[in-house]
């Protein structure tokens, strides 16, 4: 009936376009001094997030992230067959947009303060956000 494609672009597909820009909108307010990248929404129910130069692998990140009790994916899982020495592999995060405006707005939070942390720690004298 054409009923389901109708759902999915009108109600599923605007849903999750919101999520998105509410964590695009915390995350330029929380981290303006980290070059960080959101892939372009293309109507998943996640985004990617790129932290340029990040200091530790996405891996070490996750374990420190989730310390914060905030769960994500560390991208290196998704570049197989992909050279194993090419940084950006390692520099990525996906993250759910299915949790709750308030629990997207804590992770960001959370997401921004470990980021902050290990900048200003690899790169003392860098620009980077206090807490």
């Amino acid at each position: 009936s054409g009923e389901l494609v109708r759902v999915s672009q009108s109600v599923i597909a605007p849903y999750y376009r919101k999520k998105f820009e509410l964590m695009s909108r915390l995350m330029t307010q929380s981290m303006p001094d980290i070059d960080w990248y959101l892939h372009k929404y293309e109507g998943a129910l996640f985004s990617w997030l790129w932290l340029k130069d990040l200091p530790i692998s996405d891996l070490e990140l996750y374990n420190e992230i989730k310390q914060e009790r905030v769960f994500v994916v560390p991208g290196s899982f998704f570049f197989p067959g992909t050279n194993e020495n090419w940084k950006h592999r390692s520099e990525c995060l996906r993250i759910s947009l299915t949790a709750t405006d308030d629990e997207i707005t804590k992770g960001v939070a959370a997401i921004a303060r470990v980021a902050a942390r290990l900048y200003r720690k690899a790169v003392p004298t860098a620009r980077t956000q206090t807490s």
